[in-house]
């Protein structure tokens, strides 16, 4: 039986990397859109974020000797219209 704390890894051996289901902190962001020429729509985004120790985190290429995970990635940011 394994634990749930050991890090799952996909078919390669690399680590499986996914968003914490269970986050401590938060940004939030408001935004105020004054005099706009029409209409709003919509508003799309997303968080990037960059690992400062990815060269100790990521598993390295064998063959390659380079790290085949990015250093950076994102998360998608929503977006919801409050009437002010």
């Amino acid at each position: 039986m394994q634990s749930k704390d050991v890090q799952a890894h996909d078919a390669d051996g690399d680590p499986i990397y996914r968003k914490n289901p269970q986050p401590m902190q938060a940004y939030r962001i408001t935004m105020t859109i004054e005099d706009a020429p029409g209409p709003f729509g919509f508003v799309d985004g997303a968080a990037f974020y960059q690992m400062t120790n990815h060269t100790l985190c990521t598993p390295i290429e064998p063959i390659a000797g380079v790290w085949s995970k990015q250093k950076e990635d994102s998360v998608p940011a929503v977006f919801k219209k409050i009437d002010a």
